[in-house]
């Protein structure tokens, strides 16, 4: 992992992850993610991130593959990145490239004057998703203090890489 990059273990708290997340649809998982953020020290309009979010939707889907969905967008209405996490047991119809639903979504939003910063975590994200391992045992985790503990485990692996 390039040292410039903050781990994304270092973003999550278990305030903002869901296990066990449910939703019947794109638009609701995405309202669920949202709504974790309720509170994020780093988010000063939620409303202002929501439309920010479904706007860069709009453009195009994303679910990325391999059970996974990246909704992400910069904005003004957050002072730092703010990420929200849900893992379902179930999978979500999400519009996907590969037309599979989801089950690990992971909503990132940033600020607008931080794209680089923003565009690297999206990627390292990407990489850590890569992980058939990784995926696994994040789809099997027990609770959110497993999850952030994976996500430790992964990006120590991968600096060791």
């Amino acid at each position: 992992m390039p040292k410039e990059i903050t781990p994304i273990s270092t973003y999550l708290s278990p305030d903002h992850i869901q296990v066990k997340f449910v939703a019947p649809d794109k638009n609701a998982a995405i309202e669920r993610l949202l709504s974790n953020l309720e509170g994020h020290p780093a988010v000063s309009d939620l409303s202002a991130v929501s439309a920010a979010i479904f706007k860069r939707e709009s453009v195009m889907s994303t679910g990325v593959g391999k059970c996974l969905a990246l909704p992400h967008a910069k904005t003004d209405a957050v002072s730092g990145i703010a990420i929200s996490l849900g893992i379902a047991e179930e999978g979500i119809p999400f519009e996907s490239i590969d037309d599979q639903p989801v089950r690990i979504l992971l909503l990132m939003v940033a600020p607008t004057d931080a794209a680089l910063q923003h565009i690297r975590l999206l990627g390292h994200v990407s990489r850590l998703m890569n992980r058939e391992t990784f995926r696994n045992r994040l789809l099997h985790a027990p609770d959110t203090a497993a999850v952030l503990r994976y996500f430790e485990e992964e990006e120590e692996r991968m600096r060791e890489e």
